[in-house]
């Protein structure tokens, strides 16, 4: 049985973060895909799909890529130490 990831949003005071994910099964282990630089969640949905059957997934659209309508502003970054 192939499992579809359906496209939602998460809706904020400075726009929205669109994510994909399966069907939700409460008591099964969650995973959530966090994308590469210039890519999206889509990117990963051949990967994503197989692996729904077995976990609750979500993959999220990072600010200023795919759906998501949250503004990328990498002036603000002053550097990579916040993702350590």
């Amino acid at each position: 049985m192939k499992h579809k990831l359906e496209r939602k949003e998460l809706k904020l005071s400075d726009g929205c973060i669109s994510y994909l994910c399966g069907k939700i099964k409460p008591g099964r282990p969650s995973f959530h895909l966090l994308h590469a630089t210039g890519f999206n969640a889509n990117t990963y949905r051949q990967i994503l799909e197989p692996l729904s059957e077995h976990l609750n997934v979500y993959a999220s659209d990072l600010r200023g890529h795919g759906w998501s309508t949250l503004k990328a502003d990498p002036d603000m970054l002053c550097s990579w130490d916040i993702y350590m």
